[in-house]
């Protein structure tokens, strides 16, 4: 277990932690009943939750969804980060506050990075990914696949003219398909270059290999990123209900992708 906190500088990792709902007693598909108050004392189950969820502006930030599945989603969020990173870096629970660019993306302290540790999370439904990289900027998405989503209203935001040519030949289910691995890897790559929808996702064209690798073969000016061709971006599934893409500005890397254990954080 302890080998999986060691990076190195040609690795990415990637996180993959489903969300334990079930000790909440709480079926992610099904509604929860208004009369649930959530509160830090139903995460006693977790080992050093508490330490590890010492500032306050993010047990507010959790608390304050409406959806009590959003207000778990959150604080488990900000609890497996820390865990990660107090791991990768020793920190042995201290006390630090995130530090945030000029879009609002979050970073590591520079005092407290020792490894030049740079991260990237998202989650979606019943699923949370953290992908950690040394050194260069990285991006991480997943998204469910809501097959009633009207694209029609979204492909314009998202789509190229290059890539809405080609949404308009699919069948009905490619088009889900291709919509949604198009936004993981826009949406990935986004956050790497860590300005979020601050630049359009339509100024950017993908093109995929059968190796389920996204290539940018055309951009329009980003004032954050000038060379898109030193990126990589990778699509993966956990489960055929999700989509997921990293980006990562490295030429050459070696990925590994680890699932977390609840059993082995649990008191």
């Amino acid at each position: 277990m302890l080998d999986n906190y060691i990076l190195n500088t040609n690795e990415v990792h990637i996180w993959i932690i489903k969300i334990p709902f079930v000790y909440f007693n709480i079926d992610f598909y099904s509604s929860v009943s208004s009369d649930f108050k959530l509160n830090l004392k139903h995460f006693s189950f977790i080992k050093d939750f508490n330490k590890l969820l010492i500032n306050e502006k993010d047990i507010k930030k959790g608390l304050s969804f409406y959806q009590t599945k959003d207000q778990i989603s959150s604080l488990i969020s900000k609890y497996s980060l820390r865990f990660l990173l107090n791991n990768y870096l020793n920190l042995n629970f201290k006390n630090y506050d995130f530090e945030f660019n000029k879009y609002s993306k979050p970073f590591i302290p520079n005092f407290i990075n020792a490894l030049n540790l740079q991260y990237n999370l998202s989650h979606s439904g019943e699923y949370l990914l953290i992908s950690l990289n040394c050194y260069d900027n990285i991006g991480i998405d997943i998204e469910f696949m809501n097959k009633k989503i009207e694209i029609e209203c979204l492909k314009d935001q998202f789509f190229s003219k290059y890539e809405l040519d080609i949404w308009k030949t699919l069948k009905e289910d490619e088009k889900i398909e291709y919509f949604y691995k198009v936004w993981a890897c826009k949406e990935s790559i986004l956050k790497g270059i860590g300005m979020g929808f601050s630049y359009l996702p339509s100024n950017i064209s993908f093109e995929f290999s059968p190796d389920n690798n996204g290539k940018i073969i055309q951009s329009s000016v980003c004032h954050e990123e000038s060379d898109f061709d030193q990126w990589k971006t990778k699509l993966f599934k956990i489960d055929n209900n999700y989509q997921s893409a990293f980006s990562v500005r490295k030429n050459t890397f070696h990925v590994k992708y680890i699932n977390w254990d609840w059993d082995k954080i649990l008191i």
